[in-house]
């Protein structure tokens, strides 16, 4: 403690005020620290003394307390123990893990730290006490570059995403697995399951269920956008059908270039 900065900015702050109280209630025994109450009253005794000092000595009190309040600030924001990109592991939130993003400081209260869990639409705000140092995210390799950290993977997912969909029509899949290995490692390091993050990060890309993932996460629900492209085209050569075509009816042509079924699961487009 005696190396920590801010435990002696506290130290010096109670040489002051046991003085002051010394100095201004002699005739009274020290209440301090125990009564939280009566310590505020004198906080509040002695700025409002020092007011009165700054006025007789032409000091500009106003100023003091701004530079005062801001260097506090300053000094609380070096010494945060979590800083934006850090990943961390929520405590109170189901353990999720996620990146911090920013911090929060109020002079009567703790930091607050504002984390970002991978396929969640909210940030969540919470103390330092309540947050854990979490475990590397896993590297993960892919064509569009190397994710070292989920906030990486989350992006990287979001841009192959965005190939994979025009991609898949064309009945090509291979960016599906690269697509997979990052929603992997996205929900084994978060706690967030592969169908919110698929809800979350590309809600177009109409993907069956992960292998590895089958037995526990259930598919995202298909889109009315989805599911108009499921029924079209529709062969009219010989009239329009009596009934809707669906795609679990449909036998579309399967394009030279589409692998076998035995590379994956995958959904005619």
């Amino acid at each position: 403690m005696r190396n920590d900065p801010n435990a002696k900015r506290i130290e010096n702050a109670s040489h002051a005020l046991n003085a002051y109280e010394t100095s201004a209630f002699s005739d009274q025994p020290s209440l301090l620290p125990g009564d939280p109450v009566y310590a505020k009253a004198l906080l509040g005794a002695l700025i409002c003394d020092l007011e009165h000092y700054a006025v007789h000595h032409g000091i500009n009190f106003t100023d003091a307390y701004a530079a005062g309040r801001g260097a506090h600030a300053d000094e609380m924001a070096e010494h945060a123990q979590y800083r934006p990109g850090d990943e961390v592991e929520l405590q109170n939130h189901d353990r999720r893990r996620g990146t911090v993003t920013g911090v929060r400081t109020d002079p009567d209260r703790e930091p607050s730290y504002f984390v970002e869990v991978p396929g969640k639409p909210y940030v969540v705000a919470d103390l330092a006490a309540n947050l854990r140092r979490a475990p590397a995210f896993p590297e993960t390799e892919t064509r569009l570059g190397r994710a070292t950290t989920a906030s990486q993977a989350e992006r990287l997912f979001v841009k192959l995403a965005g190939r994979a969909h025009t991609a898949e029509r064309q009945g090509d899949l291979s960016y599906r697995p690269d697509g997979e290995k990052l929603l992997t490692a996205l929900s084994s390091w978060s706690g967030t399951p592969v169908s919110e993050l698929l809800r979350e990060l590309a809600p177009n890309l109409n993907w069956n269920l992960l292998p590895e993932a089958a037995s526990s996460v259930s598919a995202a629900p298909a889109t009315e956008a989805d599911l108009a492209d499921d029924d079209f085209p529709v062969d009219i050569s010989n009239g329009i059908p009596s009934t809707p075509t669906s795609a679990s009816t449909r036998q579309p042509d399967i394009p030279a270039a589409r692998p076998s079924p035995e590379s994956g699961p995958h959904r005619a487009a």
